[in-house]
């Protein structure tokens, strides 16, 4: 999943690596400071002083997949003309700095893959060119700051993977949102209203603590979905071309059970639907239906013969 999710994120957006340190001396001094505070950082980091030539700046700010570590704090906010932010898959820890709020130029933050805490800064909100922004697999938690559904350039928006909770804020106004992806989260309350989202490919909610839910009205608008994982509790029963333009539905491990009804006018666009380890003990399949269903870990499946298909 998360190869997927990077895939998509770099066909949205073009990444701009252009940090030009050596042009800034305030700029350069800022990242001298942070090198002082990280531990385990490139032996040539301490060659030169001259950012420029650091092995992984080389006048830009991506520094994923270094054994970096330490804290980031506000002075980060020095960088005025920061446009990308990859600190993704470092050793990292502590919590968000405010200071990136601070950050006019940001475009893309990718701080997914460390071991940062605590909650989302509210001043994230003020981040109004931001088109990426990707905080999984971290050890966050706490709610979700309301500011987060003020950013008009989001396009891709990735919380999956920590222990945030409570009800998520208002995402009606993100209008150009490719990408939601929460899942791996206490998350609570009604499902998000993504009415007027119609732009959205990528959603996946699936392993929260929603309120049980049948499908909502704007589920079946999102015509440019190409997946969608979700926790809808008794969706599942009944299929048809109007619930979703999906092509791949995965609603595995949840609490669906009674009869999968899938006889009548199945979706056109649905071409994988995963429904394995829930309750179904049995369905009602349309004839000559050749599209890949998986029921696997559902009752119907130690019951039926082993021959079929699905199981």
């Amino acid at each position: 999943m998360a190869i997927v999710g990077k895939l998509l994120v770099m066909s949205l957006c073009m990444i701009l690596w252009k940090l030009s340190f050596g042009i800034d001396p305030q700029d350069a001094s800022v990242l001298r400071s942070l090198k002082d505070q990280w531990a385990n950082t490139p032996r040539g980091w301490n060659v030169s002083v001259d950012p420029c030539s650091w092995e992984g700046v080389l006048c830009s700010a991506r520094l994923s997949g270094m054994n970096i570590s330490g804290n980031l704090d506000d002075s980060i906010a020095q960088l005025t003309e920061l446009r990308t932010l990859d600190l993704s898959s470092t050793r990292l820890t502590g919590s968000i700095p405010r200071g990136l709020g601070d950050l006019p130029m940001l475009e893309n933050l990718f701080l997914d893959g460390c071991g940062f805490s605590g909650e989302i800064p509210d001043e994230l909100g003020n981040l109004v060119k931001l088109c990426m922004l990707d905080l999984s697999s971290n050890n966050l938690s706490g709610e979700i700051p309301p500011s987060l559904g003020t950013l008009q350039t989001l396009k891709i928006l990735r919380l999956d993977t920590n222990a945030f909770s409570g009800e998520l804020p208002n995402l009606n106004s993100l209008k150009n949102l490719r990408g939601i992806s929460i899942r791996n989260n206490f998350f609570s309350g009604s499902l998000p209203d993504l009415t007027g989202n119609d732009r959205l490919e990528y959603l996946d909610l699936s392993s929260n603590s929603f309120q049980p839910s049948h499908a909502p009205a704007w589920l079946s608008t999102l015509n440019s979905l190409s997946f969608l994982g979700s926790c809808l509790h008794n969706f599942s029963l009944y299929l048809n071309s109007k619930c979703c333009k999906s092509k791949l539905l995965y609603l595995k491990n949840n609490a669906f059970n009674g009869t999968l009804e899938m006889s009548g006018n199945i979706s056109r666009y649905l071409q994988r639907i995963d429904l394995r380890n829930n309750g179904i003990s049995s369905v009602d399949l349309s004839s000559g239906y050749d599209r890949t269903l998986l029921l696997m870990g559902n009752p119907i499946c130690q019951t039926s013969p082993n021959d079929e298909d699905y199981c």
